[in-house]
């Protein structure tokens, strides 16, 4: 679908805002992007705002940006949203506030919009205190799991051909029967019932 801009003057409001979404039932939604702030000057703020109805806007927090301190990116923005939702029509803008006139521009790609999921992965994975046949393998915890699986293998092997541990309760875990002078990689699984 295709995102309107709507320009309200010069030192007003600027909105990108997304079509109507349906997100009916739902409780949170995961928006990513890609951006990048071309900055010639103080006085704007770029942040992201939710409504229902396109006349009250709400901020998500998180995120924003501010003119003056330079370009901004290009970078990959992940964040989730819990707030105007349960509504058949939500919509999603990137709002530009201030004095911008034509000398900043804000870039905007690669928008993806999909429901947070009941159950995320784990991200962020470390391996630490390596000896000769072992490690402690560690990651973070993006939701509420307990329990994970791993699955460990020689560094670039195919997922699904690898050794897998399931019940995992520890975080870091500690792997062992490892051999000596061998790269190994590792997946794991958050395990959510």
């Amino acid at each position: 679908n295709e995102m309107q801009a709507t320009y309200v003057n010069a030192t007003g409001t600027s909105r990108l805002i997304t079509p109507a979404l349906n997100t009916t039932g739902l409780t949170s939604i995961d928006l990513s992007f890609k951006t990048f702030f071309d900055d010639y000057g103080p006085g704007v703020t770029g942040k992201i705002q939710t409504s229902t109805d396109l006349n009250t806007w709400t901020d998500v927090p998180g995120w924003s940006i501010t003119s003056g301190g330079g370009d901004v990116g290009p970078t990959t923005v992940n964040m989730t949203i819990n707030q105007d939702l349960n509504s058949p029509t939500t919509y999603i803008a990137w709002t530009l506030v201030g004095d911008h006139y034509q000398f900043d521009y804000w870039y905007v790609d690669d928008v993806s919009i999909i429901e947070t999921p009941s159950c995320p992965a784990p991200s962020a994975l470390t391996a630490s205190n390596v000896t000769t046949n072992s490690t402690d393998l560690g990651w973070t915890e993006n939701g509420s799991a307990t329990t994970w699986d791993i699955e460990y293998g020689p560094q670039g092997f195919t997922q699904g051909t690898g050794t897998t541990i399931s019940g995992v309760t520890s975080n870091p875990y500690t792997l062992t029967g490892l051999i000596a002078n061998t790269a190994y990689g590792f997946y794991v699984r958050a395990n959510c019932g």
